[in-house]
């Protein structure tokens, strides 16, 4: 009548799924990079994958103006978003978490309250909407940073350092789209 193990198969059957799931979006972005030419069509066909897999609320890319000193959201996919954010929207690369981001060619990830973050414009946009968790995955192409991956949870998950890390991955298929694109 007493227990003498308990054994915690769950997480482990979580874990690999997770990175079933992980691998399984790695091959579908590369399949849509190598298939699909105009760059709103390949964030559209993976963001709802990205959104499920990475367990968030909004996908959207930032890419450099014709001046190169802003970053404009040229695709967003955010079906539960109350209207604060917008696809035309345009920040400058200095002193914006995409710009962060996109200058230093390092991912940037803030989770509520935001600490230093709080008095930015563009957090503040974020935090109208509800996000809790927000990431800035730099775009990087040939020793270059050629646009950002951003993402944001309306939950308090911070994103982790693996998340981060699967994201830079993720991100550096997208570039080579987004380099096909642009040229």
């Amino acid at each position: 009548g007493h227990v003498l193990r308990w054994y915690s198969l769950l997480t482990d059957i979580d874990q690999r799924k997770q990175a079933e799931d992980r691998l399984q979006l790695l091959l579908d972005v590369t399949n849509q990079v190598v298939s699909n030419l105009q760059l709103r069509d390949l964030l559209r066909a993976i963001s709802g994958n990205i959104r499920r897999v990475m367990q968030c609320d909004c996908v959207s890319l930032a890419l450099p103006d014709a001046e190169n000193d802003r970053l404009q959201l040229n695709v967003l996919d955010f079906p539960e978003g109350k209207g604060f954010l917008k696809e035309e929207g345009v920040y400058s690369i200095e002193g914006s978490p995409y710009g962060t981001a996109f200058r230093t060619m390092k991912p940037l990830a803030l989770d509520s309250p935001f600490a230093t973050w709080v008095d930015n414009p563009v957090v503040q946009s974020r935090i109208a909407e509800g996000f809790k968790s927000l990431c800035f995955i730099p775009l990087i192409r040939r020793n270059r940073a050629i646009g950002t991956l951003n993402l944001g949870r309306l939950r308090g998950e911070a994103f982790t350092e693996e998340d981060l890390y699967f994201l830079g991955q993720v991100a550096s298929q997208i570039a080579i789209a987004v380099e096909n694109a642009l040229e």
